[in-house]
């Protein structure tokens, strides 16, 4: 069955950072968690320049935000 959705792992040579990403009508999703490992800072350092981003109107969060969860391991969960 094809969704439309297409996934992207990213791993850079050195092996210290890999992402997963959803690839969807030719936009590339990544998690803040994700975009924080990319850039090699905190996930909030990421929301706060998502922050500022939708605070100068940048972008809107209409644009840049999915409903795609993402689920991970907890404990014995």
């Amino acid at each position: 069955m094809n969704n439309g959705f297409d996934f992207l792992i990213y791993k850079a040579a050195n092996e210290e950072v890999s992402v997963n990403a959803v690839i969807k009508d030719g936009t590339i999703w990544l998690t803040q968690k994700s975009m924080a490992e990319l850039f090699e800072v905190t996930p909030q350092t990421i929301t706060r320049h998502l922050a500022n981003i939708y605070e100068e109107e940048e972008l809107s969060k209409a644009s840049t935000c999915t409903k795609i969860v993402q689920v991970q391991n907890e404990g014995n969960r």
